[in-house]
């Protein structure tokens, strides 16, 4: 982060993308460059590094998937916001990858490819507008009294 000058918040690599696939990256945005350039730079560190890569705003806990997702669903225009990077090296253990009639992955069937969203705002965006945290707790202490039924979780 520092050889490229962006100012990267923090990187995560989440279990669920088997601590490699999916890569997320927080950054202070100073111009609409460094989006993909930390992608990229991510990218040339390690092959395994982001099979999709997304980049956020430092407003954005790059830890809560729900705020990810509220990035990419607000933040991201497909059209322009989307970069497909074609043969690329694959992640060492990706289930994606084609495999031949034997069960095997042939060494020239080893090719990939790299997702990257740029979700950081592209324009003044207003504030997120959230309820003050002493609303919140007051509603969450009188929950039952309100008659909401907890919902369970799957």
């Amino acid at each position: 982060k520092d050889n490229l000058g962006i100012p990267v918040r923090d990187v995560y690599l989440p279990e669920s993308g088997g601590a490699t696939a999916m890569l997320l990256i927080s950054i202070k945005k100073q111009n609409r460059f460094q989006p993909l350039k930390a992608m990229m730079g991510a990218w040339s560190l390690h092959d395994v590094f982001g099979k999709i890569a997304i980049v956020v705003d430092d407003d954005i806990d790059i830890r809560d998937p729900f705020q990810v997702e509220w990035a990419m669903s607000f933040r991201m225009q497909p059209a322009e916001d989307v970069y497909v990077i074609k043969n690329t090296d694959p992640l060492t253990l990706d289930p994606s990858q084609p495999v031949a009639a034997d069960g095997k992955i042939r060494d020239e069937a080893q090719i990939s490819s790299k997702v990257g969203i740029d979700a950081t705002c592209k324009h003044p965006f207003p504030a997120l507008a959230v309820p003050p945290k002493e609303h919140l707790e007051k509603v969450e202490a009188r929950w039952e009294r309100y008659g909401i039924r907890e919902v369970a979780s799957a």
